[in-house]
């Protein structure tokens, strides 16, 4: 089973990041399952969207919700968040992958949700992991995946490096 994780400080966007990692992923012909996430500007507010980017499927989905200008609390539309999971599991089962990346272990996936069911197939069926975690979501990720993860530096070049490590590229 090989699982990968970055933890990346508040300086270095683990998104942007993930979706380079997928970009050259791709480059090297790799069959990738799972999501990268993107976060444009929302038209005419000045907060980002979340936008889910399927890779199997070559599609975006958004996972945020407008709450309004005053809002504190969570944007994540967790109902969308679901359906980028759904489709996730359906690609794993329907076509072998060489990778999955998810954009974030995050408070879904702790309270057990998310992409949770995605991680555990994937390592099931033996198809190498790649995850972000935030670090207040660590302590919650290691106690999901035990001792089998490899904490990978946060840079492109380590990132990749593992990969081809794994997929033998």
């Amino acid at each position: 089973m090989d699982l990968g994780f970055i933890v990346p400080p508040k300086i270095i966007s683990g998104d942007d990041l993930l979706v380079q990692a997928a970009q050259e992923m791709r480059k090297l012909g790799l069959s990738l399952a799972g999501v990268v996430q993107h976060n444009p500007l929302a038209k005419g507010a000045d907060r980002c969207e979340m936008v889910l980017e399927i890779l199997r499927a070559n599609d975006q989905l958004l996972i945020s919700q407008d709450l309004g200008p005053m809002s504190k609390g969570c944007r994540l539309n967790a109902s969308a968040l679901e359906q980028a999971v759904g489709f996730v599991m359906t690609s794993l089962a329907q076509q072998k992958s060489d990778m999955l990346i998810i954009n974030k272990f995050g408070k879904q996936e702790v309270d057990g949700r998310g992409f949770r069911p995605a991680i555990a197939m994937a390592l099931e069926e033996e198809v190498p992991v790649l995850v972000m975690v935030r670090p207040e979501s660590l302590q919650n990720f290691q106690d999901f995946i035990g001792d089998i993860g490899q904490e990978i530096v946060p840079d492109l070049q380590a990132i990749m490096l593992w990969v081809k490590g794994v997929v033998g590229r």
